[in-house]
């Protein structure tokens, strides 16, 4: 089986266990991302009153932004320099790249995915949640997810 992806998932909750059961719930419920099996990697837990969570946090969230800026310069490269330009899109992997950012946009987890919240169901983090992670640490917690597939051909084109 061949791990295909590593997600970094912001979760609320009383501890690890609850952490763990909340990821494994959520990725068993979404009909987005189908993964054979699912690894979440306990020594990466971070929790938000630790020093290292909020680059951490911004670490992730800048990747999922660059993702999304190289989306847009490939749609910009393929003739997409407006948004009405999207009507016109045939090629199927600039259909894809816009899928992926379309995603990336409106909060549903895919693939490529770098970070997502489980807390706002977002590739964000909103003022007023960062707020609410400085008032209360304790509960918030950044874990490292792997997903695994048996069939590398379910692998996203664009996931290195």
């Amino acid at each position: 089986m061949e791990q295909t992806t590593t997600h970094v998932v912001l979760v609320k909750s009383e501890d690890e266990p609850e952490a763990s059961a909340l990821i494994e719930r959520f990725f068993q419920r979404t009909t987005l991302v189908n993964y054979d099996r699912l690894e979440i990697v306990g020594d990466k837990t971070i929790r938000a009153d630790d020093p290292l969570f909020f680059p951490a946090l911004d670490r992730v969230l800048d990747e999922n932004l660059q993702l999304l800026r190289d989306s847009i310069d490939s749609l910009e490269q393929g003739g997409c320099h407006e948004l009405a330009d999207i009507l016109s899109l045939t090629d199927p992997y600039l259909c894809k790249v816009f899928h992926i950012a379309a995603h990336l946009v409106d909060g549903f987890i895919g693939i490529d995915s770098v970070f997502y919240s489980i807390v706002e169901d977002s590739h964000r983090v909103s003022a007023r949640l960062r707020s609410e992670i400085h008032e209360q640490p304790e509960r918030y917690r950044l874990l490292w997810v792997h997903g695994y597939f048996e069939d590398p051909k379910n692998v996203s084109l664009l996931h290195s």
